[in-house]
């Protein structure tokens, strides 16, 4: 059986190739009822739109990217997210969707800086269709934001729980986490300590709340210790140690971040503790959290997939742009329990999507 065409689909309804090709890519000129003659056809004889030969017969997309340099403390997190962009990157050029990546510094004066000036520029250019990037109250970025939309232009954050173009959800990552706590937890009338990343930031609140509400249905006789020292690490760091010292109730404690959850890691070690004594759960997983399962100071960590994440909201928005149709990887982002057994493979890969 000979392979369907827009002609042969264009000869057997006695149309034009053009409205055809036009109905396919739902561009309008037809009527309801000539569209759901053609679909209806192209249902029939498993015509299958191309959206790499339809790429080449319209203008190219240009997205913009800013979001952290994956060093430092953004290490942790952003280089799965980097690498998430760098491989939508790869496969959005196949379809005429070009990206510009910036990085802004980790120094954090100009980090802002970089942030601003970069958001600044792609959100009053006049190549610009879509930008990627981080959330912030700032009344500086709210009014860019504002000024990128105005000018027609598509703005996603990665860091917020209700993202349109993602189906990632923080309170059920948080949900797991605590699911995954009540196996090692000995004082169900104790405290739990919770590091709950950023107050300001949607995704990590979200995160945090998931947590505290599974825990304190499950133990209503325990209490949740929040802490907020996401952007005082140097704090956290000192602050830690003595807590958990001090805490003979201690019935557990968990990270919401990537970066506290390595800063947890290593002021479990330094209290002094026996390790398996409480349950040490945390966030993401990376080369230097293999140590901490190794010695059985880290119980557990839930994995989002931060890059799949990153790679299913660049392809979105390009989608949205254009007729691209979003790959199946792209679709589902569930939270996964890494352990002492899989920790390695999860750790170490630069390939876990």
């Amino acid at each position: 059986m000979p392979t369907p065409t827009l002609r042969s689909i264009a000869q057997t309804l006695g149309l034009s190739i053009g409205t055809v090709q036009r109905a396919l890519n739902n561009k309008g000129g037809y009527s309801a009822e000539t569209r759901e003659r053609i679909l209806e056809e192209a249902r029939r004889c498993g015509y299958v739109v191309n959206p790499a030969a339809s790429a080449l017969s319209r203008r190219s997309v240009r997205l913009g990217v800013i979001l952290p340099e994956p060093v430092e403390e953004d290490a942790y997190y952003f280089r799965r997210i980097w690498q998430g962009i760098r491989r939508g990157c790869e496969e959005l050029r196949l379809f005429q969707v070009d990206v510009e990546c910036i990085y802004a510094s980790a120094n954090r004066q100009r980090h802002n800086e970089d942030f601003l000036s970069a958001l600044k520029r792609l959100s009053t250019d006049e190549v610009t269709q879509g930008i990627v990037t981080l959330e912030s109250n700032e009344e500086s970025y709210q009014q860019l934001v504002r000024t990128a939309e105005k000018n027609g232009k598509k703005i996603t954050v990665i860091n917020r729980a209700d993202n349109r173009w993602s189906n990632f959800s923080p309170y059920q990552c948080g949900c797991v986490a605590a699911e995954i706590m009540q196996y090692g937890v000995h004082r169900p009338d104790g405290q739990f300590v919770l590091l709950g990343g950023a107050r300001e930031n949607n995704m990590h609140h979200r995160q945090a709340m998931g947590f505290a509400d599974s825990i304190r249905q499950a133990f209503p006789e325990s209490s949740v210790l929040e802490i907020y020292e996401y952007h005082r690490l140097d704090q956290l760091s000192t602050m830690l140690p003595r807590l958990l010292a001090g805490l003979e109730d201690l019935a557990g404690i968990y990270a919401v971040t990537s970066r506290e959850t390595l800063h947890m890691c290593r002021s479990v070690r330094r209290s002094g503790r026996v390790p398996g004594s409480f349950p040490v759960v945390g966030s993401d997983a990376f080369p230097e959290l293999l140590e901490y399962f190794e010695d059985h100071t880290l119980m557990a960590s839930s994995y989002n997939y931060p890059a799949r994440l990153a790679y299913s909201i660049l392809y979105a928005m390009a989608s949205e742009l254009t007729s691209i149709q979003v790959p199946a990887l792209a679709r589902a982002i569930p939270a996964m329990p890494v352990f002492r057994g899989n920790a390695a493979l999860f750790c170490n890969s630069d390939e876990i999507m």
